[in-house]
């Protein structure tokens, strides 16, 4: 019996099966051993055997058990080995407060230090699995998963979609840097979209979400496979899937209206975290889908309580952003918020603050006090500018009107505040990401400004958008600022 019995033995702790498995790795690993007596090995073994599958006893000893076992039979390991033991240490770990331990254990470098040398060896799914083990261990070392993605882009087409989607989320979930790789992921993806999944699907749109680059052709393939396997999605697949897309600004209006309808029909199998997300999602896109918001407040107001404090605040933020007017929601968020208060992140708070100031039934009692610290921080970031906003600035200078640059008005940020004639103009530097369109996918007006336009017009703001792809096809850009002051 190979040493990958006991790294994949399925759980169990039957005597007679442990017995005669551990004679069994006795008389294999005999020769691993000479150091050590008789008994002592088939204690050792045995041990190791009835621990590492027994879910009965502790995680820690059963950590501690599959480690004894590779530091004293490392070298008769092979890749498929050491794969399934990587998986099985991480399905052990996962989730527990054992992985800062297992990432500082000598035996544990020793295994990092033997997949390395033989990384030539594995099979893709080996790779992918292994690769999938280390993240969910907490393994961040960018030497070691740069020779993964050097060793899997030489066989990446024979990938199966399980591998890909694998590969990609352990590597985002990692942080490691290579566009590259990514890049050649998504390439690959998208010729064996169909083979994926629904899981596998929303996996990989949550791992492309955050990268440098925007994968337009990667998440129409997406939404395509997605719209055709839309049943089938499990709550959290569909909450990952839109975060992904809105998280990227890509609109997909079929996508969405089809996750809506999956959404309203399994309301009841969601976790509150889900359901943020999903609100979140919509509101950032600024979709109105009346039916989908209609019962996520009935899921709110029912099950308020129970949403943690980001969650809180990513809903109370997209009803202010989407529905402003639904007071039962407002005065449960109300409710929710002022005991939830000292639970808020700093930017969850800026979000209650920012809903606060657009919609009159939200007001909880301390947001503002809470609040003004995290705003003089921001006010005081400086943030660089972009050469179409130097350009917007030269323009403003030479017509001659009084303006202030990055104006900070109740925790938002202005580029140009313009005073002219008694009025107030807040002109806004869109540098062009609002005009990637392309058929069905399309960046949208999206929800973050929705609730600042609201602000600024009640405090009697005129709102300029000045757009970088038309201000330089402009012949005169003078006169076509001047023209959107109204001069």
């Amino acid at each position: 019996m190979p040493v990958l019995a006991l790294a994949g033995w399925p759980g169990c702790c039957h005597k007679y099966v442990a017995c005669q498995t551990a004679f069994l790795l006795f008389n294999e690993l005999d020769g691993c051993m000479m150091s050590y007596t008789t008994a002592t090995k088939y204690t050792m073994i045995y041990r190791i055997m009835e621990i590492a599958n027994n879910d009965m006893v502790s995680v820690v000893d059963r950590i501690d058990a599959l480690l004894d076992l590779f530091y004293h039979c490392c070298d008769r390991f092979d890749a498929l080995s050491l794969s399934a033991f990587a998986h099985r240490l991480a399905k052990i770990s996962r989730g527990t407060m054992y992985a800062l331990e297992i990432l500082q254990d000598a035996r544990f470098r020793l295994l990092i230090e033997v997949i390395g040398k033989k990384l030539d060896q594995f099979t893709p799914r080996n790779l992918s699995q292994t690769t999938w083990a280390l993240t969910s261990i907490g393994f961040r070392d960018e030497v070691v998963y740069h020779m993964i993605a050097n060793a899997a882009r030489q066989r990446l087409s024979t990938f199966d979609h399980q591998a890909l989607a694998n590969m990609a989320w352990a590597f985002r979930t990692s942080g490691t840097k290579d566009p590259e790789f990514f890049c050649e992921i998504a390439q690959e993806s998208i010729k064996k979209i169909t083979q994926f999944d629904p899981q596998n699907l929303a996996n990989t749109a949550w791992a492309f979400a955050e990268t440098d680059l925007v994968y337009y052709k990667l998440f129409n393939a997406i939404a395509e496979s997605a719209k055709e396997k839309i049943a089938e999605f499990i709550p959290c697949g569909l909450a990952s899937i839109v975060w992904a897309f809105a998280k990227r600004n890509i609109m997909h209006e079929s996508l969405f209206r089809l996750v809506a309808g999956e959404v309203v029909r399994k309301i009841d199998d969601f976790e509150p975290q889900s359901i943020s997300s999903i609100a979140w999602s919509y509101a950032l896109m600024h979709i109105q889908d009346a039916n989908l918001f209609e019962e996520i407040e009935r899921f709110f107001l029912f099950d308020g309580r129970r949403f943690s404090a980001h969650s809180l605040a990513n809903i109370i933020w997209a009803f202010a952003v989407l529905f402003p007017e639904k007071e039962n929601f407002f005065s449960k968020a109300t409710h929710c918020t002022e005991e939830e208060l000292h639970a808020f992140s700093d930017i969850g708070l800026v979000q209650i603050y920012h809903a606060s100031l657009a919609v009159e039934k939200f007001c909880p009692s301390g947001i503002h006090e809470k609040c003004i610290p995290i705003l003089d921080v921001r006010r005081n970031i400086i943030q660089k500018q972009c050469d179409f906003t130097r350009a917007v600035e030269s323009v403003l200078s030479s017509i001659q009107v009084d303006y202030e640059q990055q104006y900070f008005f109740k925790g938002y940020t202005i580029d140009f505040m313009v005073n002219r004639g008694g009025s107030k103009y807040a002109i806004e530097c869109d540098n062009g990401l609002h005009n990637l369109i392309n058929r069905n996918m399309y960046s949208g007006y999206g929800g973050r400004y929705v609730l600042k336009n609201r602000v600024l017009l009640k405090n009697s703001f005129h709102t300029v958008y000045l757009s970088r792809s038309e201000f330089y096809q402009m012949a005169d850009q003078k006169q076509w600022i001047k023209t959107r002051l109204g001069m």
